[in-house]
């Protein structure tokens, strides 16, 4: 089979969106399909053409994932009509997707991470009208009538449900972990307390909440060493300015490491040298950073938001509220070692394969899938 993915961004961004189709998109290949990809170019060096690991790679010549939802459609045209089934994601590729999905008369998938609905007009960093454009948007996604869609979460399905989409339509596929790559990660902790963030850049991230949080914490232990590691990408530029001014705001000197793009080993050992991960997103549709704290026995300082209670387990705390006091409160529980447990919870990358599979095949058979 041909199956061709309309993604706004791609291996190599980072972001749980792109680990689960660059997953996806192994996996069919290995099973001996046929995987093209549409992207956008990003960043300036990145090749027009490419195919990494079989999966062939077309990007559009745009850095700006908005404007791939109109340059992308004259690619797509082309490209889509050789293809047996079209798959796509939220947000800026799922337009085109449908478009040319009718017109070649194709199946169409769409995979949901979170749709926000009202959060829209609760985020920071964003000006009046962005809320208003982001949120029509996704209110106009979720008008488009996608033949099928797949939630990365239970909490993503109901939120889908909840706006019309039928239940019927609707399958959830937890995104996948590869656990091997953990199995080997050791370090000893740091001498002195210290956080970790890492992943994208974005402004559900919740950083608005974290980095005044920290600054006040540490300002409470001024006899103590501490630090707030920050792994996060230099891209967006803007977001990553915002950042540095909430760190030169209300942080004292040397209390934050702000670092970028680490290699994936060099990060881990960072994250099992961290006395605790912090993830404050407004919310969540799976979460592979905590899936990955979850792995690597990291204790969890959670917003408890979106799917963020499905996928947490072990020693972890859910904020009561997604505030800077709550956050405080929390980093003083961390700092005390005092910690709530549940038995830890795994999604191995098997069985999402085995259920993408499943479901692909179940959609050229006509047969209903049960997730």
């Amino acid at each position: 089979m041909k199956f061709l993915f309309v993604l706004e961004h791609f291996d190599p961004y980072l972001g749980g969106a792109e680990k689960l189709f660059k997953q996806v998109a192994k996996l069919l290949v290995s099973a001996g399909h046929e995987v093209n990809v549409v992207t956008t170019q990003f960043q300036a060096g990145l090749p027009v053409l490419e195919t990494i690991d079989g999966v062939q790679i077309r990007r559009v010549r745009c850095y700006n994932r908005f404007l791939f939802t109109i340059f992308s459609l004259p690619v797509l045209l082309q490209t889509a009509r050789q293809a047996d089934v079209i798959h796509t994601t939220t947000y800026n590729a799922a337009l085109p997707s449908w478009i040319v999905a009718k017109i070649w008369r194709k199946p169409s998938v769409i995979t949901y991470h979170e749709h926000w609905g009202d959060l829209w007009f609760q985020l920071p960093f964003l000006a009046t009208w962005q809320r208003w454009l982001f949120f029509l948007f996704e209110q106009m996604i979720s008008r488009l009538s996608f033949d099928n869609y797949i939630a990365v979460s239970e909490a993503t399905k109901r939120s889908l449900i909840a706006v019309g989409i039928r239940g019927d339509k609707v399958y959830r596929i937890y995104n996948g972990v590869n656990y091997d790559r953990f199995q080997r990660v050791e370090a000893d902790k740091t001498p002195y307390f210290s956080a970790i963030y890492y992943g994208r850049l974005g402004v559900s991230k919740g950083l608005d909440i974290l980095i005044p949080a920290w600054g006040d914490f540490t300002r409470q232990h001024l006899a103590e060493q501490m630090v707030l590691r920050l792994v996060i990408p230099r891209y967006p530029a803007g977001l990553l300015a915002i950042v540095a001014s909430l760190i030169k705001d209300h942080c004292l000197p040397g209390s934050v490491l702000l670092l970028h793009e680490l290699p994936s080993e060099q990060l881990f050992t960072m994250v099992k040298s961290s006395h605790t991960v912090v993830i404050p997103s407004y919310s969540e549709g799976f979460c592979f950073v905590a899936a990955e704290a979850v792995a690597l026995d990291m204790p969890i300082i959670s917003s408890g938001r979106g799917a963020l209670p499905e996928v947490v387990s072990g020693r972890h705390l859910h904020l009561p509220a997604l505030t800077i006091p709550a956050m405080i409160t929390a980093l003083e529980q961390a700092h005390r070692n005092e910690w709530s447990y549940m038995p830890q919870r795994s999604f191995p990358l098997s069985d999402t394969g085995e259920q993408y599979l499943q479901f692909y095949d179940n959609l050229f058979t006509g047969q209903q899938f049960s997730l």
